[in-house]
């Protein structure tokens, strides 16, 4: 390239140039890379000529893939040459919608458009036509037509995918501000009572009060535990099979007994009735995941009941030969849905500080998930009310101590009856 290039000794400074690259003619007829596209691949492909004589868009060449979208035979291949495309498409194609089909193809510009083709047994094709024009310049205006058939069924499972993906999307955002929400609450709590400690010399303060906020410092710690307890749950919950239960045989009785004592209600102890079965068989289950679920719903059960009413606990057997544990108090009443909403799996048609459940659900999910995992599960429902005779018995034994047996039976228009059911294949012989 003269004038391009640097002679030795010249002074002139180096020149780039851009590189220029041949430019690709597409021929119905030509040999190489195109052809073979052409012939092989699964896309329909039309080339089309314009003819502005007649206002037309006509055929010059299709490959197989279009032939069989139009339902016909590599044989046939002449029966479509020259003709006009719109003469393709079905006949209960608008004949506005034709028009304007012709009259953007004859600009000889780009166009991306649904249309149905005519099948020769008289079905339609729905197909995305994507309209990609060359040529000009001393050669013939041309367009190479690439359409791709619809599937129904495919598109209708798009369509769905797509929604899911959405409510998917929404359901992590207002799962993500329920957690927040429930993981600052007892934080905010935690901070500010212990500010209140740390100020003695600011604000004063008795035994009695240290003695409350310590204690009110030490129940909000337990609950963000129970928390955090809730979101691990989730994340096992949704990969069970990547946990491994060590499983082994275990006394459900003595086991309750054992997480009542040591609980840190442990002082309001004689509040618990137990209405316990006799002959209750061990369980094969997982020791830790049975003492956490043992002392989620304790811990759930005596917040949320008032100090002077007793918390029932009663073991015993399913109908179907499995084994529950449950405990009934006095406190709001809750439903399953707001146990699952609490780490929200789906959307939510609530918002988190709109629509508040009526009890503290800290614990519950865990729980759930853990007995799942068992084969088992949780139920929740509204105690049935009892007559007077026993609900004065059940408050009388109620506050006699930890080992009093009871129905544990009372009245109350609200109250709460948690319980875990572990199949019958988790019951030991």
């Amino acid at each position: 390239m003269a004038g391009s290039e640097k002679t030795e000794g010249s002074k002139e400074p180096l020149r780039f140039h851009p590189i220029e690259f041949p430019r690709l003619e597409i021929r119905s007829d030509g040999i190489g890379l195109f052809d073979a596209v052409f012939e092989q691949t699964t896309a329909a492909i039309f080339l089309l000529d314009l003819d502005f004589k007649e206002h037309l868009v006509k055929v010059s060449d299709i490959n197989p893939a279009a032939l069989r979208l139009l339902g016909l035979a590599g044989g046939d291949k002449a029966k479509v040459m020259g003709r006009n495309f719109l003469s393709l498409l079905h006949a209960k194609t608008d004949r506005k919608a034709q028009e304007r089909i012709r009259r953007d193809l004859i600009r000889h510009q780009p166009l991306r458009i649904a249309l149905e083709l005519r099948h020769r047994d008289g079905g339609r094709n729905r197909c995305r036509a994507n309209f990609r024009p060359f040529g000009g310049r001393g050669t013939p205006l041309r367009y190479v037509a690439v359409l791709r058939e619809e599937n129904a069924d495919l598109a209708t499972k798009l369509d769905t995918l797509s929604a899911e993906l959405a409510r998917a999307r929404t359901a992590r955002e207002r799962m993500l501000a329920r957690l927040s929400h429930d993981l600052r609450t007892p934080l905010n709590g935690i901070l500010g009572l212990s500010e209140l400690l740390q100020a003695g010399d600011l604000i004063p303060l008795d035994d009695e009060k240290r003695t409350r906020y310590a204690r009110d410092i030490h129940a909000a710690g337990r609950e963000l535990l129970f928390r955090i307890e809730d979101m691990l749950a989730a994340a096992l919950g949704e990969e069970p099979d990547a946990f491994i239960l060590e499983e082994g045989y275990l006394a459900l009785e003595p086991l309750v007994r054992r997480i009542v004592r040591r609980s840190d209600h442990r002082e309001e102890a004689a509040r618990i009735v137990f209405a316990i079965e006799a002959g209750i068989p061990p369980l094969f289950a997982d020791l830790r995941l049975v003492d956490k679920m043992i002392e989620a719903l304790l811990d759930n059960a005596m917040r949320a009941s008032p100090e002077d009413t007793p918390i029932v606990c009663r073991i015993g057997r399913t109908g179907e030969g499995g084994v529950f544990l449950e405990f009934e108090d006095a406190g709001p009443s809750l439903t399953i849905e707001d146990v699952e909403r609490a780490i929200a799996a789906a959307e939510e048609a609530e918002d988190v500080y709109t629509s508040p459940v009526p009890r503290l659900t800290a614990g519950l999910p865990m729980a759930k998930t853990y007995i799942e995992m068992h084969g088992g599960r949780m139920e929740m429902k509204t105690p049935d009310p009892a007559p007077p005779a026993d609900r004065t018995r059940s408050r009388g034994k109620g506050r006699s101590g930890d080992g009093d047996e009871d129905d544990g039976r009372r009245a109350s228009p609200q109250g709460l009856i948690c319980r875990l059911i572990f199949p019958a294949d988790r019951v030991g012989s």
